[in-house]
């Protein structure tokens, strides 16, 4: 199953999952009215006729209408609300779940080896994937061995690991981990279970009202005559609890059948993408041998127990169990694996954590020593680029499926990276500010001068004086530095204020503008950037994407007639590319579903980009944005075949698809050299 086919499972599930929920929230209505029912009796009838009192009667239900339907009305407003209320503040990201949780934010400035181990292989695992990185928490007061991604995209993601796992696992296996839960960022598992997380708060809220009632009055000194009252309240309580444990009993079967199967699918991304099964196979040979285990102590894990690298609640199984057991993952893993390793690897454990420690010391000063002798350098030891052909069955399976050369391209590429630059893309204070903004200066010098320009009337002589040395210092290197600099900086720069990011994307829009004189790569770094934030500020926003044919084809166009520009500059040639990729869309099977409607022989007839493509382009990815993801595995095949029309796929142009295929939220790993 690829990329596209996860996204479209993604969705599907879903759909099932609001429907299971409706069917869990009209059972849970029902039982609410039903004890509303025998609460008007109770204090309605009279001795006498209490017992006669018959709730289910047409009488009687015509004689209370207005009472229960004050209870559906109120009961599933309130589970509605409620699911609603927290599904929304989930959405805005992940960062909210591992807070929750007690998780404790790593930045990059952070020196203890441990940690700066983690933040490290979480850069890796960005650049290596082609996503925007994760902000990094670790659960300080867990000594169990585990780890969650959260978030409702990418762009908003956070992965929080416990203080157990980093003290328990080494480089190797903190990587298998790590990889584990790109997985399910990558697939949509992450978006689903911060839905499924969201949608049964609703649900478990009527319980947490039942506890709270039943709290409030374990103290509470009543009088005689208040008899009648305090066993009302008693009995409101005790129903509303089991009505709750109802609710909560549903909300772990949706759990488990949700969660289970995506763990297996999770491990095997896992040892796809660091192509060696000794890491995360001794991460869960670890879970099963230490005595902590995986079980969280210092917080509540029943929200989040779908979404853990291992199970965090105590003993579930069958039916109930959100993981698998672990010696069934292990031998989905390594088809040799015995239990006897894991009593092995137990009796080696007591020292582990000390030998950890020292490893993740001595890399750091190894790092540290490196990254002086690489300052000097003017390019990297892997370059990206010169592929040759582009295969494109071979680039869509790479979307959303990265391997381990990637993961070996972004440690090193990581390592590399000028000090000056990394430094800045982890400043939240300015210096974010003024490195993104000299990633998306134009290299020529006239236009250059125009955005410097804009700059100082907008920031000062002092702030573009470092946008200036952020840009000399990118162009003592390769350009394949820009994207994922882009990404590492994320973090930092959505941490400012709203009010700071809007001016920054307004500056930048102006800046990007001028004369419309822009390199197609500079417009599609800048659309990534555009497209990261609304996930971060509009996580459910559909935006205003239009689906009519018309507007749909004008966008396809747009995007291939502005790519193909990109390989050469002779008119006959780019407009050959445009319409070998045209022609692979269109005669592809699962387009039809899209093109149906569009003037083919329009379509197929090439017209160079005009000076308003700008304005075009953005509505139009905005537009493509929006299509069915198995059309978008089409759409991308075939721009990979207008871009190798002359069986060469330079760094701009490889870049330039990377940055396309993130704004249709499709991310593509580096294309790295085959020798």
């Amino acid at each position: 199953m690829n990329f596209f086919e996860h996204q479209d499972k993604a969705k599907r599930q879903s759909k099932r999952l609001y429907f299971i929920f409706a069917l869990a929230v009209i059972g849970i209505v029902l039982l609410v009215d039903l004890l509303v029912a025998f609460g008007v009796m109770y204090f309605g009838a009279t001795q006498s006729n209490l017992v006669q009192a018959n709730p289910f009667s047409g009488q009687w239900l015509q004689e209370n209408f207005g009472i229960m339907a004050a209870s559906t009305l109120i009961t599933s407003g309130f589970i509605g609300a409620s699911s609603l209320y927290k599904t929304v503040r989930l959405g805005f990201g992940g960062g909210a779940v591992a807070k929750d949780m007690g998780g404790t934010l790593v930045t990059a400035d952070n020196t203890d080896p441990l940690r700066k181990r983690l933040y490290n292989v979480i850069q890796e695992m960005s650049i290596a994937s082609g996503t925007p990185m994760p902000e990094v928490y670790v659960l300080e007061h867990e000594a169990a061995i585990n780890a969650f991604a959260a978030g409702s995209q990418p762009s908003n993601a956070a992965i929080a690991v416990t203080r157990g796992a980093l003290e328990q696992f080494n480089r190797d296996e903190l990587q298998g981990v790590i990889a584990h839960e790109f997985s399910h960022i990558l697939n949509g598992d992450m978006r689903i279970n911060i839905r499924l997380m969201g949608i049964l708060f609703g649900i478990l809220v009527i319980s947490l009202i039942g506890r709270t009632i039943l709290r409030s009055t374990r103290h509470t000194r009543f009088s005689s005559r208040d008899n009648k009252g305090i066993s009302a309240v008693l009995m409101i309580g005790a129903a509303l609890t089991v009505i709750g444990w109802i609710g909560l009993t549903v909300g772990r079967l949706i759990k488990a059948a949700v969660s289970r199967q995506r763990e297996f699918l999770a491990d095997a991304s896992a040892v796809q993408f660091t192509r060696q099964t000794d890491g995360i196979k001794n991460a869960l040979m670890k879970i099963a041998a230490t005595r902590n285990s995986s079980i969280l102590k210092a917080s509540d894990p029943e929200e989040v127990s779908h979404m853990l690298f291992s199970k965090g609640l105590p003993s579930f199984s069958g039916m109930f169990a959100t993981h698998p057991p672990l010696p069934e993952r292990l031998v989905a893993i390594d088809p040799n694996f015995t239990p006897s390793q894991i009593t092995e690897l137990a009796l080696n454990l007591e020292k582990n954590a000390k030998r950890v420690a020292e490893q993740a010391e001595k890399e750091l000063a190894k790092e540290t020593k490196q990254a002086k002798e690489n300052e000097d350098k003017t390019g990297i030891s892997k370059a990206l680029g010169g592929l040759g052909v582009l295969l494109p069955g071979a680039l869509s399976d790479a979307i959303g499926n990265p391997a381990i050369e990637h993961v070996l391209y972004a440690e090193s590429l990581r390592q590399e990276l000028p000090s000056k630059l990394l430094n800045a893309a982890h400043d939240q204070d300015k210096d974010v500010f003024h490195l993104t903004l000299a990633l998306l200066l134009h290299p020529d010098t006239t236009q250059q001068v125009k955005q410097i320009t804009i700059l100082e009337k907008q920031l000062g002589t002092d702030r573009v004086t470092k946008v200036k040395e952020y840009y000399q210092e990118l162009s003592k290197k390769s350009e394949q530095f820009r994207l994922p600099l882009l990404d590492l900086a994320f973090p930092a720069l959505k941490r400012r204020s709203l009010e700071e990011l809007h001016f920054l994307r307004d500056l930048i829009e102006k800046i990007i503008h001028t004369d419309n004189k822009i390199e197609p790569f500079e417009y599609a770094l800048s659309r990534v950037l555009a497209s990261h934030l609304a996930d971060v500020w509009e996580p459910y926003a559909v935006g205003k994407a239009s689906k009519k044919a018309s507007e749909l084809q004008s966008a396809i166009q747009h995007l291939f007639s502005v790519i193909s520009l990109e390989g050469s500059h002779d008119n006959a040639t780019n407009e050959q590319a445009y319409k070998d990729g045209i022609d692979y869309l269109v005669k592809h099977p699962k387009s039809a579903k899209l093109i149906k409607h569009f003037k083919l022989e329009e379509l197929k007839n090439y017209q160079e980009p005009d000076e308003n493509w700008i304005q075009s382009l953005d509505q139009g990815l905005l537009n493509l944005d929006a299509i069915p993801m198995s059309i978008k595995q089409i759409l991308i095949e075939a721009l990979s075949i207008t871009i190798a029309f002359d069986d060469e796929v330079s760094l701009v142009e490889s870049e330039l698809l990377r940055a396309i295929c993130s704004t249709l939220h499709c991310p593509l790993p580096p294309m790295l050299i085959k020798k």
